[in-house]
């Protein structure tokens, strides 16, 4: 039998919302799921017709638990083979094993686990797959299974907790500051012998959100005419918008305000900056409600069920504390 080891996950909150109606997230995707019993048929490409997404395993016990899973058709994983002294790693490719038991094998990318309580959602997500792309999914397949109406949408929202908003209530918020770094990436993908051979051809595009600020604040005509023939990774170079008023401002205009301070959740969390009269600050990771556990693995796998119960015991603490609403 394998041995455990312990390894420490994040859980993060996200509270579920529907555009047009006060629906329940945890119904609406047992009814959908209800739909599409096998897991072929819900299965959704991303990008092209050899990546998929798809809700995997699920179990409803007053919660509903599951897994979401990213995989590559026809693809093999490589290994990182190395020992000490040596100048740089080998990359070895593992062939999937082929076994004459009629079921088709494709190399598993990322596995993601939820556990959902009406409209209260738990998350341990993985490096590839984020909130962002399970809230996508979801989407998708409510849509299709005609769960969701065409015109209404699921949004997976990040909760400020009662203490900051609280906080933000009782001493009102000064100035609020969203910064974020200028990124590019290649505007046509080159491997690194065409990139050498091909040099003047190699350019650089802006993206990200700090241009998408630049590019509201100067029009798509300065966007437009900025060609860049190097990176901006080592730049740091920064655009940060800034909301505040100066001397003083009527309540109306401070409510507006502390809104937008309480928006700034949605944002990267090391983006923001949140400033409060009195001096007082609160920074962006503490705007959402996040911590960490540890569940035990086996061969890298965690133990599923102990995930399951320790996000189910984290819900409940978190609305035992007060900082959600149950």
């Amino acid at each position: 039998m394998a041995k455990a080891e312990h390894k420490t996950k994040a859980l993060l909150y996200k509270e579920a919302r529907f555009l047009q109606n006060s629906g329940v997230l945890q119904q609406a995707l047992i009814d959908a799921l209800a739909r599409r019993k096998c897991a072929v048929d819900r299965k959704r490409h991303i990008g092209d017709d050899t990546t998929f997404q798809v809700i995997n395993h699920t179990r409803s016990q007053k919660m509903l638990y599951g897994q979401f899973l990213m995989y590559s058709k026809g693809s093999h994983p490589f290994l990182v083979a190395y020992e000490d002294g040596a100048f740089e790693f080998e990359l070895e490719e593992h062939k999937l094993p082929e076994k004459d038991d009629g079921k088709r094998r494709e190399f598993l990318e990322s596995i993601f686990y939820f556990a959902i309580s009406g409209n209260h959602v738990v998350l341990a997500q993985s490096s590839a797959l984020r909130a962002r792309d399970f809230e996508t999914y979801l989407n998708w397949l409510l849509h299709e299974t005609h769960t969701l109406d065409q015109d209404n949408h699921l949004a997976l929202s990040d909760h400020a907790s009662s203490i900051n908003r609280e906080k933000i209530e009782k001493a009102h918020v000064k100035k609020v500051q969203l910064g974020s770094p200028l990124e590019t990436k290649l505007a046509t993908e080159l491997s690194p012998k065409q990139q050498g051979r091909n040099a003047q051809a190699v350019r650089y595009v802006p993206t990200g959100r700090g241009f998408d600020v630049l590019r509201a604040a100067l029009g798509d005509h300065w966007f437009d005419q900025v060609r860049l023939k190097d990176a901006l990774d080592d730049s740091n170079l920064q655009v940060k918008l800034e909301v505040t008023y100066i001397r003083k401002t009527p309540e109306h205009a401070q409510q507006i305000l502390d809104e937008i301070a309480l928006s700034m959740r949605h944002a990267e969390a090391d983006d923001v900056t949140i400033k409060l009269h009195g001096g007082g600050e609160i920074r962006g990771h503490d705007l959402k409600i996040n911590g960490p556990t540890s569940v035990r693995a086996y061969n890298g796998m965690l133990d599923q069920d102990e995930l399951y119960a320790r996000m189910r015991e984290w819900l409940e603490q978190k609305i035992a504390q007060g900082l959600i609403d149950g």
